[in-house]
Order: structure tokens, then sequence, then C-alpha cells
């Protein structure tokens, strides 16, 4: 029974520790590609801005989901791409659908609306949740990613070795 119980936890920790991996490759490449990563086709934004307040606080955590551009809706909030490498995540005021699909949005904080319409290819997708407050902790995780797997798999791996030689020294006593 006690070789089954440590076959179990030898599968788990390696099973945990190839996923920490795979996880984290995934990110660097995204990053390396200049993506957002993106698990099952939901991203992770955080506010910078108050533009969005009261309704999104500046340090929120924003889940984004893929969503058709046809499948918007006035009133929702989405996230869209303005130039290269920015973001942005306001409300839907009016749909335009004259050549192309566009949205009209504007800043629940803002008086007026955006000065330039989102063209539906610039679409990143719809708010579906949002954590308040957890963008600073998010940030910071990516931005030390790197050194937190890094301790991690250093921890697991120490843990193990740990318990190995626990292992050993109880056998010998025995």
């Amino acid at each position: 029974m006690k070789k089954i119980v440590n076959h179990i936890g030898n599968v788990l920790f390696y099973g945990f520790l190839i996923a920490c991996i795979c996880i984290s490759l995934s990110v660097f490449q995204a990053m390396r590609q200049g993506v957002q990563p993106s698990f099952l086709g939901y991203k992770f934004f955080v506010v910078l801005t108050g533009s969005m307040s009261p309704t999104l606080d500046v340090g929120d955590l924003v889940i984004v989901k893929d969503t058709e551009p046809e499948a918007i809706a006035v009133g929702d909030v989405i996230t869209y791409s303005v130039g290269n490498d920015n973001v942005v995540t306001h409300r839907v005021k009016d749909i335009m659908n004259d050549d192309t699909l566009q949205f009209v949005t504007q800043g629940d904080a803002n008086n007026v609306e955006d000065m330039n319409p989102v063209h539906h290819e610039d679409l990143v997708g719809k708010v579906v949740y949002q954590f308040a407050g957890m963008g600073a902790k998010v940030q910071f995780i990516q931005e030390n990613i790197v050194i937190i797997v890094g301790l991690f798999i250093a921890m697991m791996a120490s843990s193990y070795f740990f318990v190995h030689q626990l292992k050993k020294v109880t056998k010998k006593v025995e």
C-alpha cells in the first residue's frame, strides 16, 4: 500500500511539474510573439486607467472572452486593440454596420464617446468577469514569472529529494 501511495505521489508531482513547465512555455511563446496569452479562449487584462469607473477600477483584473463581432450588443463592455501594443476596454454605445461592422464606444467615466469607432477586426473580446484589485498581483506575477517558476521548481525538487532522504534514514533506523 505504501508503494502505491509513493507512486501516486510521484505521478502527481511530475505531472504538476510538467504542467507548470508547459504553461510557462506557452506564456513565453505568446510574449515573444507579442500576443496576449490565451487560455481556452479567455484573456486576462489589468485595468490601468479610470475611464470605466465605477464599473471597472484601476487595478482590477478583467477576463475577456473571444467573441464574434456579430455577437456584440449595445451595452456590452468590450476590449479592443489600439495600435500595436495597446488595448482599451470600454462600453459599446452604438453599432454601425454600413460597409463594415464598427462599434461606437465610451468609457463609463467619460463625458463623450470615443473619437474613432472600433473596427470589428480590432475586437479582442467581451468582458465576462472582473476581479476587483487583482490586477496588481497579476502584473507582479507577469513581471516575475521566470523567478516564480524557478523558485517553485526548486522548492518542489528539494521537497522531493528531502522526502527521499528521509525515507532512507527511516529505513536505516528500522
